[in-house]
């Protein structure tokens, strides 16, 4: 089952799943953390193949609770793989976030097969907890979607390509690489409309150069 734990001194928060015996790490959210600008590629340069496996073969094999919303190509770190992206990092926060995830974290997913979360209830006025990018997208449609429900939004879902045959379907049926995660297209004074390119709520996204070429033209 996912579980999720978070450290606000160290501005840190990764989810977790068991794997038969396995504690497996969300490796987005452990490169995000780590200060790593590209999770993808920090993952695909720093850890062994044999460290990380996709959500597809976890299906395959003995994952505890439901699937959860990531794409079948999704990466997830054996705990060797957490390590190896931990001492890869530069930043000073490598050394406190390996402390932290071996003196507390393992430790009380071992014994209670959890961690225990921030109260959501502390939370105040319109206070949200931002996990990811993801996270990040869901609270701009839902607020949207509650304060302005006459908007036109048109989501990218550049994010399900996730295998060449869908790639080349979704460039058959208009999708470019690069275009942006949301559009508004309600003009708005002087503005026609809106366009949106969501990046980790750590502040640690980097916009690709197609993505800035498709911003730039709109």
């Amino acid at each position: 089952m996912e579980k999720l734990f978070r450290n606000q001194k160290l501005n840190a928060s990764v989810r977790t799943v068991r794997w038969g015996e396995e504690i497996l790490f969300y490796a987005k959210d452990v490169a995000e953390s780590l200060g790593y600008s590209n999770a993808k590629k920090a993952t695909q340069v720093n850890v062994w193949k044999k460290n990380k496996v996709t959500l597809k073969e976890l299906e395959g094999g003995t994952l505890e609770g439901p699937t959860f919303n990531y794409q079948p190509n999704c990466v997830f770190l054996r705990e060797q793989g957490l390590y190896q992206l931990i001492f890869k990092s530069r930043l000073p926060i490598a050394e406190a976030f390996q402390d932290w995830v071996v003196t507390d974290v393992l430790p009380s997913i071992r014994k209670t097969g959890s961690y225990e979360l921030p109260d959501r209830r502390s939370l105040r006025y319109n206070q949200i907890i931002l996990i990811n990018e993801t996270d990040l997208h869901h609270a701009v449609v839902s607020y949207i979607r509650d304060n302005y429900p006459e908007a036109v939004i048109i989501p990218g879902l550049g994010e399900y390509q996730d295998t060449m045959s869908k790639r080349c379907d979704a460039w058959k049926k208009g999708y470019k690489g690069g275009q942006p995660d949301l559009i508004i297209e309600n003009p708005m004074g002087k503005y026609k409309g809106f366009a949106i390119e969501f990046k980790s709520p750590k502040g640690t996204g980097v916009v690709k150069l197609m993505s800035t070429f498709h911003l730039r033209k709109l």
